[in-house]
């Protein structure tokens, strides 16, 4: 590829549109460094369980949001990471129920990673960070890539309940049975009311629409017929083909 640094942005269009996936094989592909929520989650119960001492849960919440915790300063290693510690952290999260919080929180530190070169982040408003008013990314000597992946969300449930079998939360079931597709209608229905939950949350404290994932200057990657390698491929593809476009004057190379 074309050596001028870069950093990459991912959203899938539903829940199981391969967001995750794509975006750990990416990195592994290029040597980037992933940012995403679970590992940011992580982070923060980590910091949270060497504060609470210090700190009751309404100062560590406000240090948080004003920046005033610098998540550098804490040595953390995800493979050494006791997940008690993370399902400590989400019973409080639930208890004190600020969601609209912790949301600009995480899209924060995904705006703070894509000042360097070199980071794929993947978020649910990952394309449209740079329009939640929380931080810029104009003006970057890096150019950033938006990359949306977008699959039917039929297709996603399928792939939610694929998942979930490998992972034994589910009974193997046939393909074909009446209640396969009974549970892929289902699964459906959830996909699709929880990520306009979200949405509707994002729309409420950032004041963006859904719709403006689809806008000019966001790579839109089809996966519903391809495995995750070929969508990889098919990421760098685009990204190659974008570079080799003239920029407009001022635009970052």
């Amino acid at each position: 590829m074309v050596n001028q640094p870069y950093s990459v942005v991912i959203t899938g269009e539903w829940p199981g549109a391969g967001q995750s996936t794509t975006a750990k094989l990416l990195t592994e592909k290029l040597g980037f460094k992933r940012v995403y929520a679970g590992e940011l989650f992580r982070k923060f119960a980590h910091i949270w369980y060497h504060e609470s001492q210090r700190l009751s849960w309404v100062e560590f919440e406000k240090q948080m949001a004003n920046h005033q915790i610098s998540l550098a300063d804490y040595h953390f290693h995800e493979n050494k990471f006791n997940e008690q510690i993370l399902h400590q952290w989400q019973h409080q999260l639930k208890q004190v129920n600020t969601p609209e919080i912790w949301d600009k929180i995480v899209d924060n530190q995904s705006i703070l990673a894509l000042q360097q070169p070199g980071v794929v982040v993947e978020a649910k408003v990952g394309v449209l960070l740079d329009q939640t008013g929380l931080g810029t990314l104009d003006h970057l000597p890096h150019a950033i890539y938006k990359i949306l992946l977008v699959c039917p969300p039929e297709i996603a449930a399928h792939r939610v309940i694929k998942r979930k079998i490998a992972n034994s939360e589910l009974q193997a079931l046939n393909p074909d049975s009446r209640q396969y597709l009974d549970l892929v209608r289902q699964t459906t229905t959830e996909i699709i009311n929880r990520h306009l939950r979200d949405w509707e949350r994002y729309e409420k404290i950032y004041h963006i629409k859904r719709s403006d994932i689809y806008k000019s200057g966001i790579l839109q990657i089809y996966t519903t017929t391809k495995e995750p390698p070929a969508v990889v491929d098919a990421i760098i593809q685009a990204i190659s083909a974008a570079r080799h476009k003239p920029k407009p004057s001022g635009s970052p190379a």
